[in-house]
């Protein structure tokens, strides 16, 4: 009888030890199994998306213009010159139009508001039909102010400058609405005064006989961004040279 117990208290010890090292075991597993349920749930988060309360910049948000800019040499303006424009310009390759008296660039930016150009102009003529006097130094000055006074450019600030040895004045003006083919023409290109925009002209004395050359940039008046913008065209004013 009590070799009959020894032996049940020993079987008995076998049978929980077996049941301990078992539990053991699915303990194991169940903590793999867990680790892997939340990596996947974390690879799930990941996968939709930043949580709902992160910080998420509005897609309309208009970017700083790049500072960066690089040099360009255009062989189709009469005169041909070089200069250094912004960035936004040598990113779109090439000019929107480019011939022997106008090249022009549009930065073709995603958020309308942001927009911003820029216009290297030989202005020979205001009328479309190319049968107006020529156009002076003197005379194209007198044609902004005229726009003013017709309420088409509200003038804040006229400049002397000077502009890679050329006698200059920069006017810094806004428009409120549009006005089709009144800003200028050079040949048969005739450019608009662009409705709710800030423009800064800069018209050069090209000397005695010849036409002005109007280097200007325009961007949305609304724009968070209009002096910086505005501010690039000093680096391409301080910058272009002419060929003699």
């Amino acid at each position: 009888m009590k070799v009959d117990m020894q032996r049940g208290s020993e079987d008995l010890s076998v049978r929980l030890d077996q049941v301990d090292r078992s539990r053991r075991v699915w303990f194991a597993v169940g903590a793999v199994a867990a680790v892997a349920v939340v990596v996947a749930v974390g690879l799930v988060v990941a996968a939709r998306g930043p949580a709902r309360n992160a910080t998420i910049p509005p897609a309309t948000q208009a970017p700083a213009p790049s500072s960066s800019a690089s040099v360009h040499s255009d062989p189709y303006f009469h005169p041909t010159f070089t200069a250094v424009l912004p960035a936004w310009v040598v990113e779109n390759n090439v000019p929107s139009h480019e011939d022997n008296e106008y090249a022009w660039w549009n930065s073709a930016c995603d958020v309308p508001a942001d927009c911003a150009d820029l216009s290297i102009s030989r202005y020979d003529n205001l009328k479309v039909d190319g049968l107006g006097p020529k156009l002076t130094y003197e005379a194209y000055l007198a044609h902004l102010r005229d726009l003013a006074s017709k309420h088409i450019l509200t003038i804040s600030t006229t400049t002397a400058r000077t502009v890679d040895g050329h006698p200059a004045t920069e006017v810094d003006a806004d428009s409120t609405k549009e006005v089709p083919s009144v800003l200028g023409c050079a040949g048969a290109n005739c450019q608009d005064v662009q409705k709710d925009t800030a423009g800064r002209y800069v018209v050069l004395d090209m000397g005695p006989g010849q036409t002005p050359i109007v280097i200007f940039s325009e961007v949305a008046h609304a724009s968070p961004n209009k002096a910086a913008w505005l501010a690039q065209l000093d680096t391409v004013l301080s910058s272009i040279r002419f060929a003699s």
